[in-house]
């Protein structure tokens, strides 16, 4: 949920600047509902409160266009695999 959560807000700083809306400060809390050992992830969901000066239209959109953009959120969504290599030290 760290990773889920520093990814968002690291990303509405970059799409903040790229849209030109200012942003004072930015709070993600992200939670998620755990079965068991080893099992994956349910339920997976974020919440974002963003300080600023803009209109709330365009802090709606900032919000909404950073989602789409999230490069976590989108590995995610998208069930990438994920293989383990292991290599021996020389």
């Amino acid at each position: 949920m760290l990773a889920l959560a520093t990814c968002y807000c690291n990303d509405l700083y970059r799409e903040a600047q790229r849209l030109n809306v200012p942003v004072d400060g930015v709070v993600v809390e992200a939670t998620a509902d755990f079965p068991g050992i080893g099992l994956a992830a349910t339920n997976i969901r974020y919440e974002v409160k963003v300080s600023s000066s803009a209109n709330a239209n365009d802090v709606a959109e900032l919000v909404r266009q950073t989602d789409a953009v999230a490069e976590v959120h989108n590995t995610i969504r998208a069930g990438v695999a994920v293989s383990l290599v292991i290599r021996r030290a020389s």
